[in-house]
């Protein structure tokens, strides 16, 4: 976007842990808690616009929906597990203008390149905002909604809300924390956080000392403090 003759590079300075959650305590939390966590086939059926068959035609394993009304309008929580309410699912998050809304759509909308987006048409569509105080507030009030945003935000809040559990590549429940986002154990939620530099050599020559700086141990902790993990934690982010 913008000055296309402008040519930049990507470095990671620290790394982060996209969060779902919901709010602490409420009807969404038992009910997810009960069932250890959620795995990336049952947030992509919350999220996704697609119909069951939709989905099953494009990769999607049908035994993620335990207990299935077979009704493509409702989104219930008790569809996932029958001890859980039989309450619409609303769902909440980034916007479109955001980085957090690409990559949370390329993790788990995963037909997004064909057209899969988030489902509008529920009754309250999709609750999306810039500011992640808006989603936190929309958490608050809502006790059967569910959500997404940065660790950072996350850990900012996490007196309101509870983090969920992911299912990982390795078959194992796994919610954000430092040691897990730095491991690489948080997948496929686990990203990195990027510094955008103009790659031309004067500007470069002049950004240099920030980029020492950055990548101190001064910068890392630093990006620790505002919620984010440092690279010098280790681990595979991808």
């Amino acid at each position: 976007k913008g000055d296309t003759s402008i040519q930049v590079t990507q470095l990671p300075v620290g790394l982060d842990g996209l969060s779902v959650v919901v709010k602490k305590g409420g009807a969404a939390d038992t009910c997810v808690s009960g069932m250890g966590g959620l795995t990336v086939d049952q947030v992509r059926w919350i999220y996704s616009d697609y119909t069951a068959a939709e989905l099953v035609a494009t990769g999607w394993d049908s035994n993620s929906l335990a207990n299935s009304d077979g009704d493509d309008s409702t989104h219930l929580w008790s569809e996932l597990d029958a001890s859980c309410p039989a309450s619409e699912i609303k769902i909440s998050g980034a916007d479109s203008e955001s980085g957090t809304y690409e990559f949370f759509m390329g993790a788990m909308l995963t037909d997004s390149d064909n057209g899969e987006t988030f489902d509008l048409n529920r009754p309250d569509g999709y609750t999306n905002s810039a500011e992640d105080e808006v989603v936190v507030n929309y958490l608050e009030s809502n006790a059967d909604s569910i959500g997404y945003f940065g660790y950072a935000y996350y850990k900012a809040n996490q007196d309101k809300l509870s983090a969920v559990a992911i299912k990982n590549d390795a078959g194992n429940y796994v919610a954000p924390s430092p040691t897990s986002v730095a491991d690489g154990t948080y997948n496929p939620l686990g990203r990195f956080i990027y510094m955008n530099l103009n790659i031309d050599p004067t500007d470069l020559a002049m950004t240099l000392p920030f980029l020492e700086f950055g990548f101190s141990d001064v910068g890392d902790s630093l990006v620790e403090q505002v919620g984010y993990v440092p690279l010098t934690a280790g681990g595979d982010a991808s």
